[in-house]
C-alpha cells in the first residue's frame, strides 16, 4: 500500500506545481494553432491569386474570342455592301478587297460570295465558271459520303460565284450552299428576315475532316431597286448572299498566343448559361447533345461533336474532371459567346497542377513556430520567476485595498483608526473621524443600474482624494459609505476640510447615458482625543460617527454634524437596523392605511370620475414618525417595491370586497382609480406579473385601474419608463404622468411617453392667477393635451377662482384642498355613491 500512496502524493503535487504553468502550454497550443492558420493563410492567398490570375486570362480570352466574331460580323456587313454598291464585280476585285478585310482576322476560313441561279440559268451560269477555268461539276455538292458530285436539277440554287480562302489550294466555286438542309435553313432565314443570320455548327465545304465546329454568317443580298420589306417581293429581289466562314478553333489558338497563356482548355456548348450551369451541377456526361468542342491549349488537342463523348477521348489532365468539373473545381468559368443572336456558352478550366506547399508557406509556419516556442520559454522563466512575489502582492491588495475605487478598506481602516486611539490616548494625538454617506446614490443606481454606480463611486472617491491631504487615510466602509481619518486636524480645522468637501460634492453633476444627475453627501464628525475616547475602540468611534451621519440626513442631508459624548451615550430607539423593524412590523401590522383624494370634472361629457389613491401611516403613540421619514427609510432600506405591492394588493382586495358585498356593482366602473409608483418599482421587471395576478386574483377589470408616476422619474430613464408604460396599458390599464412640467424638455419627453393623463404640477396652478408667463405655461400644457388626445389634471387647486380659470383653459379635471380633501378609503365606499357631480 506504500507505493500507491506515495504515487498519489507525487500526482497531487505535480497537479499544483504544473497548475501556474497551464498559459505555457496555453501559449504553446494557441501559438501552434496561429502557425497552421498562418500557413494555411498564405497558402489561400497564394492560391487566392492563381484563381484571380485565371480569371483574367479566361476573361481575356473569352474578349478576345467574342471580338473576333464581332469583326466577322463586320467582314459579312463590309462585303455585302460590297456587292450591294457595285456592279460587274471582276474577280480581281473581289481578291483584292477580301485581302483588305482578312488583315488580323484569326478564325475566318473564307469569305464569298454565293448568287441565286435558278434552273433556267444554269447553264449560262455554268458558262461562266467555265470561261474561268473552273473544271466540271461546274455546280456541285457533296453526298453523305462526303464525295463530291453534280448537284442535280431543281427550280433553284445557291452558288458560291466568288471565293476566297485563307488557304488558297482549295477551289471551291460552284459549291450549291442549297444542298446542305443546315445552310439553307439560314439563308432562307436571311433573306426573308433582311438580317444577317448564323448558320448551325457545320463543316466547311471544302474541309470535310475539320476537327472542329465552324459558323457560317450569311448577309443577305437584294437588288438596289428593292423598296419593300414584305416576304413576297424580299424574295422576288432576292439575288444571293456574302458570307462568311469562321473557324472557332482557329481564333481560340491565336487568342492563346496573344495571352501567352498556355494553362487553360475549354469547352463550347450550343446551350444558353442557365442550362449549362444547372447539367453541370449534375454530371458532365449529360450534354452530349449541346457540345460542340474541347480544345486543350497545353497539348493542342481537339474533339468535337462529331465524336462520341467519352472519357478515354480526353486529355489524361481532365479525364477525374469528367463528372462534373464545375463543381469539383471552382475556378472554372463559364463565360458567353454571341455571333450575330446567335449564343454559344464556355466552359473554361485551367490546366493546373495540383497546388504544392510553396517556400513562403513553409517559412511563415517554421517562424510562428519559432516565434511561439521564445515566447513560451519567456512565459515558463517569468512564472517560475514571480510566482511568489504575485502571491505576497495579491494577499497585500486583498487585506488592504477596496476592489472598485483603490481606496482602504474598512478592515484597513479600522487597524489604522485602533492605532490613531491608542497614540492619542498614549501621547495626547488629536485626530478627526468623518464618516460620510452619498445622498441620492440609490436613485442612480435604480434608474441607470449597478454599472452606473460603480462608476459614480469612483469619480466621488477621486473627487474627495483630491481635497485632502496626503498623510490623511481616506477608505470607503460600505456601498456608498466613506470615511476620513484626519491626522493631527482638530474640529475646527475639520470642519474646513468638512465644508470643502461638501460643497465639491454640491457642485458635482453625475453623467450617465446623457442622463444627468445630482447628488449629495452627508457628513458626521467625531474627535479622536485623549479627553473623550478612554476605554472605546475604533468600533465605538465607527458608531459614533455613523450616528452624527445619520443625524445630517435627518436633519435635511447634505450637512455636516458633529459627534459629542452626550449624545453617544443617547442612543435613539428606532435608528439603524430598529428602523427596518418597525417598517417589517407595520407591514405584517397593517402599519399603513390607504386615503383617497376625488377630482372633480370640468368638462360636463366626462364620463369617468378620476380618484387618486394616497397612502398614510396609522396613529400609534409609541412610533413618532412622519409620513416624510417613513419614505426616506422606506428608500433607505429599499422597501418601495415591497410598499407598492402592498398598496396594489390591498386596494384592489378593498375594492373587490365592497364591490361584491353591497349594492353598488352597477355604477363602480365609471371611477378610475390611480396609484402612485416609485422609482425602485419603475426597475421592477417583474411588477406587471405581479399587477396580472393581482387582478386576475381579485376579479378586477383592469380599465378601472391607472397607475402614476412622476415626471422627473419618466425622464430620468426614459426606456425604462417607456417599457412599464407599455406593460401596464397591456394589461388595459391607463397611465398618468405627475408633476408635469417640473422638467426642462416636458414637451420633447411627452412625445416619447404614451400616457393617457397630465397631471400638472401644482406649482404652476398656484401661480396662475398671479403670474402672467405661469398663465400661459399652463395653457400651452392644457392646448397639448388637447392636440395629443391626453385629459389633463390640475393639482393643488384651492379655491373657486382657480377652478374658473382652468375651466376656461380647457381643462378635464382638478384636484386640490379647494375640491376636495384627503379622506379615509373606507369612507369612499362607505357611501355607496361612487360618482361625483361635474362642476
Amino acid at each position: 500500500m506504500v507505493f500507491p500512496l506515495k504515487l498519489s502524493s507525487l500526482l497531487s503535487r505535480w497537479k499544483w506545481t504544473a497548475l501556474p504553468y497551464l498559459p505555457v502550454g496555453f501559449t504553446l497550443a494557441v501559438g501552434i494553432s496561429l502557425s497552421i492558420l498562418a500557413a494555411l493563410k498564405v497558402k489561400e492567398i497564394e492560391r487566392s491569386q492563381q484563381r484571380q490570375e485565371f480569371e483574367r486570362q479566361a476573361d481575356n480570352l473569352t474578349f478576345l474570342l467574342q471580338r473576333d466574331l464581332d469583326n466577322a460580323s463586320r467582314i459579312a456587313r463590309s462585303l455585302g455592301g460590297f456587292f450591294a454598291s457595285t456592279d460587274g464585280i471582276t474577280s480581281g476585285q473581289f481578291t483584292k478587297f477580301s485581302e483588305q478585310l482578312l488583315q488580323d482576322s484569326p478564325g475566318i476560313a473564307s469569305i464569298g460570295f454565293a448568287q441565286q441561279v435558278s434552273d433556267a440559268e444554269r447553264e449560262s451560269f455554268e458558262n461562266q465558271l467555265s470561261r474561268q477555268g473552273v473544271v466540271p461539276p461546274f455546280i456541285w455538292e457533296r453526298n453523305d459520303l462526303s464525295q463530291i458530285g453534280q448537284s442535280p436539277r431543281k427550280e433553284e440554287y445557291v452558288v458560291t460565284a466568288y471565293i476566297y480562302t485563307v488557304n488558297s489550294n482549295h477551289t471551291l466555286l460552284g459549291y450549291d450552299h442549297s444542298s446542305d438542309w443546315q445552310r439553307q435553313s439560314a439563308i432562307a432565314r436571311a433573306r426573308d428576315s433582311e438580317i444577317m443570320v448564323t448558320a448551325n455548327s457545320v463543316s466547311l465545304a471544302h474541309d470535310s475532316d475539320s476537327s472542329s465546329p465552324d459558323f457560317i454568317i450569311y448577309q443577305p443580298l437584294y437588288s438596289r431597286e428593292v423598296q419593300t420589306s414584305s416576304m413576297e417581293e424580299l424574295r422576288e429581289y432576292f439575288v444571293g448572299v456574302s458570307y462568311i466562314e469562321f473557324t472557332i478553333k482557329d481564333a481560340a489558338i491565336a487568342a492563346l498566343n496573344t495571352l501567352n497563356w498556355q494553362n487553360l482548355s475549354f469547352y463550347l456548348y450550343d446551350l444558353d448559361i442557365d442550362r449549362l450551369e444547372s447539367a453541370l451541377g449534375k454530371d458532365l456526361n449529360n450534354l452530349d447533345s449541346g457540345f460542340l468542342l474541347f480544345y486543350d491549349a497545353e497539348t493542342g488537342e481537339t474533339i468535337d461533336r462529331s465524336h462520341p463523348l467519352q472519357s478515354s477521348d480526353f486529355p489524361h489532365s481532365h479525364r477525374s474532371n469528367l463528372s462534373c468539373p464545375y463543381s469539383k473545381d471552382r475556378t472554372a468559368c463559364l463565360r458567353t459567346l454571341n455571333l450575330q443572336n446567335r449564343e454559344w456558352s464556355v466552359l473554361i478550366l485551367p490546366n493546373m497542377t495540383p497546388y504544392a506547399l510553396s517556400w513562403a508557406v513553409l517559412m511563415t509556419f517554421a517562424t510562428s513556430l519559432l516565434a511561439t516556442g521564445i515566447l513560451a520559454l519567456y512565459l515558463s522563466m517569468s512564472i517560475r520567476r514571480s510566482q511568489q512575489s504575485e502571491k505576497l502582492v495579491k494577499a497585500l491588495k486583498e487585506a488592504r485595498c477596496d476592489a472598485l475605487t483603490g481606496l482602504a478598506n474598512r478592515r484597513e481602516f479600522e487597524q489604522q483608526l485602533q492605532a490613531a486611539i491608542s497614540m492619542a490616548i498614549e501621547g495626547g494625538e488629536q485626530d478627526t473621524l468623518c464618516y460620510m454617506d452619498l445622498d441620492r446614490f440609490k436613485i442612480v443606481n435604480d434608474i441607470c443600474g449597478h454599472a452606473a454606480g460603480d462608476r459614480l463611486l469612483c469619480q466621488v472617491s477621486e473627487k474627495i482624494a483630491h481635497l485632502i491631504r496626503k498623510t490623511d487615510l481616506f477608505a470607503r466602509v460600505g456601498g456608498d459609505e466613506f470615511c476620513l481619518l484626519l491626522r493631527h486636524c482638530g474640529l475646527e480645522e475639520s470642519q474646513r476640510v468638512a465644508r470643502g468637501i461638501l460643497d465639491a460634492i454640491a457642485t458635482f453633476k453625475f453623467t450617465w447615458e446623457e442622463k444627468e444627475f445630482k447628488i449629495g453627501i452627508s457628513l458626521g464628525l467625531v474627535a479622536i482625543a485623549s479627553e473623550n475616547i478612554q476605554e472605546i475602540d475604533a468600533a465605538d468611534i465607527l458608531r459614533q460617527a455613523d450616528k452624527a451621519c445619520y443625524r445630517a440626513k435627518q436633519n435635511g442631508r447634505n450637512c455636516i454634524v458633529i459627534s459629542n459624548s452626550e449624545e453617544a451615550e443617547t442612543e435613539d430607539p428606532y435608528h439603524g437596523l430598529k428602523w427596518l423593524t418597525w417598517l417589517n412590523e407595520g407591514l405584517a401590522d397593517e402599519f399603513l392605511q390607504l386615503y383617497y383624494q376625488p377630482t372633480i370634472s370640468l368638462k360636463s361629457q366626462q364620463d369617468r370620475q378620476y380618484i387618486e389613491i394616497l397612502l398614510r401611516l396609522r396613529d400609534r403613540p409609541e412610533v413618532p414618525l412622519s409620513l416624510s421619514e417613513f419614505m426616506r427609510d422606506a428608500e433607505r432600506y429599499q422597501l418601495m417595491p415591497t410598499i407598492d405591492r402592498w398598496v396594489v394588493q390591498t386596494f384592489l382586495k378593498m375594492l373587490s370586497f365592497f364591490v361584491r358585498q353591497t349594492n353598488i356593482a352597477t355604477d363602480w366602473k365609471s371611477n378610475l382609480y390611480a396609484i402612485n409608483l416609485s422609482a425602485a418599482t419603475l426597475n421592477d421587471g417583474s411588477f406587471i406579473e405581479f399587477c396580472r395576478t393581482q387582478l386576475e386574483r381579485y376579479q378586477i377589470p383592469s380599465e378601472v385601474i391607472c397607475f402614476e408616476i412622476t415626471e422627473h422619474l419618466a425622464i430620468a430613464n426614459i426606456e425604462k419608463a417607456q417599457s412599464l408604460i407599455l406593460d401596464l396599458k397591456s394589461l388595459g390599464c391607463y397611465f398618468t404622468l405627475d408633476d408635469f412640467g417640473s422638467g426642462m424638455s416636458s414637451f420633447a419627453y411627452l412625445r416619447d411617453l404614451p400616457v393617457d393623463y397630465l397631471k400638472v404640477d401644482g406649482s404652476f396652478i398656484l401661480n396662475l392667477t398671479s403670474d402672467d408667463i405661469t398663465y400661459n405655461i399652463v395653457d400651452a400644457i392644457a392646448r397639448m393635451g388637447e392636440i395629443l388626445g391626453i385629459k389633463t389634471i390640475a393639482e393643488f387647486v384651492e379655491n373657486d377662482r382657480l377652478l374658473g380659470q382652468l375651466k376656461e383653459l380647457g381643462f378635464d379635471y382638478a384636484q386640490g384642498y379647494g375640491v376636495a380633501v384627503p379622506t379615509h378609503l373606507h369612507n369612499h365606499f362607505d357611501s355607496h355613491s361612487l360618482t361625483y357631480p361635474s362642476h
